[in-house]
């Protein structure tokens, strides 16, 4: 067993959870911090009374950090084509990133486009920035109204597709103006 001192008191290191005879005799005390390394799932000891020991955890959940990408139409009026930088925007390097995962997609429009047909925007993910095999995440559908959300994805995001992007695929007779598309994800913290 390894033992070193933390914050809350001594840290053990072990391949499997507390029980509750690990306790006060098997020379814990109350604030030692039990760390699983299968797992790496941590608890704390909150009573160590003989045979009746208690650990608080799993105490720390996984930690995300949510990242927001806007992709502004080109021109006052929406065209098809892609929207914001070109080719797509990098959201990671290979090995440098967390677990991303996708929370939603928006669309918001100055003015409502009108006429024949329906405005319709993707938002794609490649894991190369000329897109020669992208996956759709969302469908966006701006038709008759200013704003649309998304939140259910087209298609799992693969852990390779470190590129972005928005592009309109169809615009309504009369386009929509002043179009800005929102792309919401999270991130998983890693240890690198």
């Amino acid at each position: 067993m390894a033992i070193q001192q933390g914050a809350f008191g001594p840290v053990v290191e072990k391949i499997v959870n507390p029980t509750p005879s690990d306790d006060l005799n098997a020379g814990y005390g109350i604030g030692t911090v039990w760390v699983n390394t299968a797992t790496d799932d941590v608890f704390i000891a909150a009573d160590v009374a003989v045979g009746a020991a208690v650990w608080s955890g799993p105490v720390f959940e996984e930690i995300y950090t949510t990242h927001i990408i806007q992709f502004p139409a080109l021109a006052e009026d929406l065209a098809t084509g892609v929207m914001g930088g070109r080719p797509g925007t990098p959201v990671g390097e290979s090995g440098e990133h967390g677990i991303f995962t996708a929370i939603r997609a928006k669309a918001i429009a100055g003015t409502v486009g009108s006429g024949a047909g329906a405005t319709t925007i993707l938002i794609e993910a490649d894991d190369n920035p000329a897109f020669s095999s992208p996956t759709v995440l969302f469908t966006l559908t701006l038709t008759a109204t200013t704003e649309f959300d998304d939140t259910v994805l087209d298609n799992s995001w693969a852990v390779s597709d470190i590129f972005v992007r928005a592009r309109c695929t169809a615009v309504e007779a009369t386009a929509p103006k002043d179009v800005n598309v929102l792309f919401y994800f999270k991130e998983r913290a890693e240890n690198f």
